[in-house]
């Protein structure tokens, strides 16, 4: 994707507006919550897992 194309406007857009409105966290990095937790209390679309994770 062209970062000078109008999809990726939109894409930017829309990623700044979700980031604004906490769909996404402002610091992923800094999340506390693992993607399973996250999923099984509604908050997430999909739960990733990592091999960390696996035994739990």
């Amino acid at each position: 994707m062209n970062f000078k194309s109008e999809a990726y406007k939109n894409f930017a857009d829309t990623m700044f507006r979700w980031q604004k409105d906490g769909i996404i966290p402002k610091n992923a990095l800094s999340q506390k919550e693992k993607s399973y937790q996250l999923f099984e209390a509604g908050k997430s679309a999909v739960a990733i897992s990592s091999l960390d994770q696996i035994s739990k």
